[in-house]
């Protein structure tokens, strides 16, 4: 038998030797290699303003500079310039992600688990972003830093990660909050209390660095209209809107089903008849978004209709035949049905899927990359499953990564 070290070894060779091949043939393929896509271009423009001495806000950049100082850092003992080193420096900061998510899991669950690792690594919303100058890798990075402080409940250092990941990325912060909201419940259940004022105020003593935090963010959204920086008509503040959370339930579906398939019969036994259960009403919570689907998925956003991109391309397909919608809200009634029979280590880590919604309702623009976030929590937080549904998962997860990255590659769609 194949013991648990050997297993380990083999993962990060895996993972390894995928990333060095993924990042050759994104830097030495004939026209991505030299030239950018999308918004790598505002980044390599932020990175090389930093690199000639011009440390203003690149003023087309939606985000605060974080990403920028990181890898402009990292290239200084170097001295290289140019689209392909900047994208392998960002795969560098992006990539440790997949380590600390290693390191963040076997603190959680007691034990490592080679498997979901490489999941995480495979996760096809992630996953091309790993090679290309985007924000959204080294975003995760720093989140799952956040997360392993939290683990060891070292909440001022969690809560300083927290900073440093809304001068990445500011929306991800929210998991950051999520963290210490489990903490919090946590808290209360341990001391076996109700939530009062009273219980608020000792688990200050110890919350007060997440309290700091939600007010500066608070500040920042407040004094600056939104979170966006740049290109605010395109991102404005304030928007509430439905679009992505149908856009997140239909493609987790896509990502998962091999879990759905086997679960939601369960799931549907339980909504009928568990009265009560916290996965009853989970349940219900998820017919209600997929039902709200059909009626308000309406991508409006100009950037949606633009073509070239997988997920507009969808969302063409969803509102121009007419049972797209319908199409919309079955999988996401048997996705809600089957995440009632995936059960976490605590009933307080329920609240990622709370922090799933409220991550995507503020947003006008769809987008896969939105999701990336909370997916990335909530496969930290699932316990090990069953060995058949972990390696189906993994499979499933490979294709599609490596659809979506040949796909780019091939100049025929983009993640």
């Amino acid at each position: 038998m194949t013991s648990e070290p050997k297993n380990i070894s083999r993962q990060y060779i895996i993972i390894i030797a995928v990333s060095i091949l993924c990042i050759l043939l994104v830097n030495l393929h004939p026209w991505l290699g030299s030239n950018m896509i999308a918004d790598e271009i505002y980044h390599q423009r932020q990175i090389e303003m930093f690199q000639e001495g011009d440390f203003a806000q690149q003023p087309d950049l939606t985000t605060l500079p974080g990403y920028h100082w990181g890898i402009y850092l990292l290239m200084i003992p170097i001295g290289a310039t140019g689209l392909n080193p900047l994208r392998i420096a960002g795969s560098l900061l992006g990539l440790a992600a997949v380590f600390l998510f290693d390191i963040c899991y076997r603190t959680l669950h007691g034990s490592p688990h080679p498997q979901r690792t490489l999941q995480f690594f495979l996760l096809p919303i992630l996953f091309p972003w790993f090679f290309l100058l985007y924000t959204d890798a080294f975003a995760i990075t720093v989140l799952l830093l956040a997360a392993y402080f939290w683990l060891r409940e070292r909440h001022v250092w969690a809560a300083g990660a927290g900073a440093a990941l809304f001068y990445v990325r500011q929306p991800v912060v929210v998991f950051v909050f999520i963290l210490a909201l489990i903490d919090l419940l946590e808290y209360v259940r341990a001391n076996r209390q109700t939530l009062s004022l009273n219980v608020l105020g000792r688990w200050f003593l110890r919350g007060w660095p997440y309290l700091l935090l939600l007010v500066g963010c608070a500040g920042f959204f407040l004094i600056n209209g939104g979170f966006a920086v740049g290109d605010t008509d395109s991102h404005p503040g304030g928007v509430v809107g439905w679009d992505n959370v149908t856009f997140s339930a239909w493609m987790t579906f896509l990502f998962i089903w091999p879990l759905v398939i086997g679960r939601f019969g369960d799931g549907l036994q339980l909504l009928l008849h568990k009265h009560g259960s916290l996965g009853r009403i989970l349940g219900f919570i998820g017919v209600v978004i997929a039902f709200a689907s059909v009626f308000f998925f309406d991508p409006t956003h100009p950037y949606n209709a633009l073509a070239g991109t997988l997920h507009n391309g969808f969302i063409l397909w969803a509102n121009s035949i007419g049972f797209g919608r319908l199409w919309l809200a079955i999988p996401i009634v048997l996705l809600s049905l089957a995440l009632t029979q995936i059960h976490f280590k605590s009933t307080t880590h329920y609240v990622i899927y709370f922090g799933w919604l409220i991550s995507l309702i503020p947003f006008w623009l769809v987008e896969p990359r939105y999701s990336i976030p909370a997916f990335a929590v909530w496969l930290l937080f699932v316990p090990p499953l069953d060995d058949l549904a972990e390696s189906r998962l993994s499979l499933n997860f490979a294709a599609l990564s490596m659809i979506l990255f040949s796909g780019m590659l091939l100049g025929v769609l983009f993640p």
